[in-house]
C-alpha cells in the first residue's frame, strides 16, 4: 500500500506539473513557426524537425563550428552568432565576402537561424551558438593549412560540432591531424560529400568524420554527390531555401547545405541532453531508408529523421510514442583514393567567374528580396504523415577510426534531464512513471541503472530537483 500511495502521489504532481508546462507551452504547440518564408523550406519538416521542436529547440550553450566563407551578421542570426576566426587575417573579421551569395551564411541559416521570430526563415536548431571560422576566402580558395588552423581554433575555443564545408579533392598532414585531434577531444566532426568521380573528398574520407551526401524531395540521390564507403547518411541538399549575405532568400544546392542539417540535428540531440559519443549513432540507426537496404554507399544508412533520431535516444519523439532500442552501426573502412584532379586550386579564381567549389551553388531560383514584415502565426494544426524508419543490419567489421561511432557510450549519470527541456523536475518524474515497470539495458528512464525503471528512479530523480 505504501508503494502504491506513493505512486499515486508522484503521478499527481507530475500531472500538475504537466498541465502547467502544456500550457506555458501554448503558444508553439500544433502549429509551424512563425517565420514568413517557412512554408517554402519543405526540407525541415522533411526531416522531421517540426516534430523534434517539440521535443526540444536547441541550447545556446551548444556551440558549433562553421568552417566556411564567413557569416553575414544579417537581423535573422541575432543571438545566434559568437565572435569567431579568420584564419587568413588572424582577426575576428569573419564577414562572408564568398561570390553573389556567401556559402556559409547560408548553411548557417540552415544550421540555426533564429527561429519563430517573424522574420525570414527557420533554422534546424531554434538556440545555438554558430562560430563562424573564414577558412574560404572571397574566391572559394581553401587551403588545407586553413581549414587545419580552422579546427584546431575550433577545438581550442571549445566547439562541440564542428562543422566543415569545403570537399577537397586531396587530403594532407596538417588536414589529417587536426581532425584526428577533434575526433579525439570528443568533437563532432561533420562534412560533405564531395562530387561524383571524387567519393566523398576531404576530410569526408577521414576516420571519425560525420560524411554526409545530398539528397532531394523525392527521397532519391542528389546527382551532384559524392559516393563512397566514407558516406554515412544523406540530407536534404538541392533546392533549399536559405539565407544569403545579401539577406533573405536563394535557393540553393549542395552538399555542404545538406551537411548543416546533420550539424543542426546534433546540436539538437546535444541539447535534449545526449552524450556527444552517442549522437551520431542515433542519427544512424535512425535515417530513413532510401536505398537498398541497409547502408550503402550512395545514401549511408538513409537520409536523416531528426525526431527519429531523438526517439532513438530516449526522447519519445514525435510526441506519444515509445522510444526504440538502438544498436551502433558499423561498416567496411575501405579507404577513398584521392584523385588527381583536384577540385580546389590555390590560385584565386576572378570574382566574376564561378569558383571552383565542390558545392558549387545551382542558380538561384529567385531574386533576394528582404521580408521583414512579420507574417501572422500559422493557425493550422499539423498531423504528422511520417515515412517509416529502418533498423539497418549492422555489418560486423571494423568502423570508421577512431570516431565517434566508435567510442562505446559513456555511463549515463544518475541527475538526468529525462525529456531535454533543459531543467529537472517533475515532468522528468511523469516520463519515468510512464515507464514504470518496464526492463532492460541502457534503459534511459532507468536512473539508477539497475535494469529496471521503477520507484527508486524517480525518487533518485526527485532528489536532484
Amino acid at each position: 500500500m505504501p508503494r502504491k500511495t506513493a505512486l499515486l502521489g508522484l503521478l499527481a504532481l507530475a500531472g500538475m506539473a504537466l498541465a502547467a508546462a502544456l500550457a506555458a507551452r501554448g503558444a508553439f504547440a500544433g502549429h509551424a513557426p512563425n517565420d514568413p518564408r517557412y512554408p517554402e523550406q519543405w526540407n525541415l519538416p522533411h526531416v522531421n524537425a517540426d516534430d523534434a521542436w517539440h521535443v526540444t529547440q536547441g541550447s545556446a550553450s551548444v556551440k558549433v563550428a562553421l568552417l566556411d566563407t564567413g557569416v553575414a551578421p544579417l537581423s535573422d542570426f541575432q543571438g545566434q552568432l559568437a565572435t569567431g576566426y579568420n584564419t587568413f587575417t588572424g582577426t575576428t573579421d569573419t564577414f562572408d565576402d564568398y561570390g553573389t551569395y556567401g556559402s556559409g551564411t547560408s548553411s548557417a541559416s540552415i544550421i540555426g537561424a533564429r527561429s519563430n521570430n517573424s522574420l525570414d526563415v527557420a533554422g534546424t536548431s531554434w538556440a545555438i551558438t554558430i562560430v563562424p571560422v573564414k577558412v574560404c576566402d572571397w574566391s572559394g580558395r581553401c587551403p588545407h593549412d586553413n581549414v587545419a588552423a580552422g579546427v584546431n581554433w575550433a577545438v581550442n575555443n571549445g566547439a562541440q560540432i564542428i562543422h566543415i564545408a569545403p570537399a577537397l579533392s586531396t587530403s594532407s598532414t596538417s588536414l589529417e591531424q587536426a581532425v584526428a585531434n577533434a575526433v579525439n577531444a570528443g568533437r563532432l566532426v561533420v562534412a560533405g560529400t564531395a562530387e561524383p568521380g571524387i567519393g566523398t573528398g576531404y576530410p569526408g574520407s577521414l576516420p571519425g568524420v560525420i560524411t554526409v551526401g545530398a539528397s532531394t524531395n523525392t527521397d532519391e540521390v542528389a546527382t551532384f554527390s559524392g559516393a563512397g564507403s566514407q558516406i554515412d547518411l544523406v540530407a536534404p541538399g538541392q533546392s533549399v531555401l536559405t539565407l544569403v549575405s545579401g539577406g533573405c532568400c536563394v535557393t540553393r544546392s549542395g552538399t555542404n547545405f545538406a551537411a548543416a542539417h546533420v550539424s543542426g540535428a546534433l546540436a539538437l540531440l546535444l541539447a535534449s541532453g545526449v552524450p556527444a559519443s552517442q549522437a551520431p549513432g542515433h542519427l544512424y540507426n535512425s535515417a530513413v531508408n532510401i536505398g537498398p537496404n541497409g547502408w550503402d554507399s550512395s545514401s549511408g544508412w538513409g537520409r536523416l529523421d531528426v525526431c527519429g533520431a531523438l526517439n532513438r535516444a530516449g526522447r519519445t519523439c514525435p510526441a506519444g510514442t515509445a522510444p526504440t532500442a538502438t544498436f551502433t552501426p558499423t561498416r567496411t573502412n575501405t579507404p577513398v583514393p584521392p584523385t588527381n584532379t583536384p577540385t580546389r586550386t590555390n590560385t584565386p579564381v576572378p570574382p566574376t567567374n564561378t569558383p571552383t567549389r565542390t558545392n558549387t551553388p545551382v542558380p538561384p531560383t529567385s531574386t533576394p528580396t528582404r521580408t521583414n514584415t512579420p507574417a501572422p502565426p500559422a493557425t493550422f494544426t499539423r498531423t504528422p504523415t511520417r515515412t517509416p524508419t529502418r533498423t539497418p543490419t549492422p555489418t560486423p567489421t571494423a568502423c570508421k577510426g577512431n570516431g565517434p561511432k566508435c567510442h562505446t557510450p559513456t555511463p549515463v549519470p544518475t541527475c538526468r534531464d529525462i525529456n531535454g527541456d533543459g531543467w529537472i523536475d517533475l515532468m522528468d518524474v511523469l516520463e519515468v512513471l510512464q515507464h514504470y515497470g518496464e526492463t532492460g539495458s541502457g534503459l534511459w528512464w532507468d536512473v539508477n541503472n539497475d535494469g529496471g525503471v521503477d520507484l527508486e528512479d524517480a525518487s533518485l530523480l526527485q532528489q536532484c530537483f
